[in-house]
């Protein structure tokens, strides 16, 4: 991932932003199968 400057983000900084975006999208999985059902709700982890 890249700053708006253009300067790329440490490897964890990058891991963190994702996972934070991924959670404000609702975390939804890509292979809701793969999930336990009761971990699941509409699909997203709980």
């Amino acid at each position: 991932m890249q700053h708006e400057d253009g300067s790329y983000l440490e490897p964890a900084e990058s891991i963190i932003a994702y996972r934070k975006q991924w959670l404000a999208d609702g975390a939804v999985m890509f292979s809701p199968d793969c999930c336990p059902a009761q971990q699941q709700k509409v699909k997203s982890m709980l």
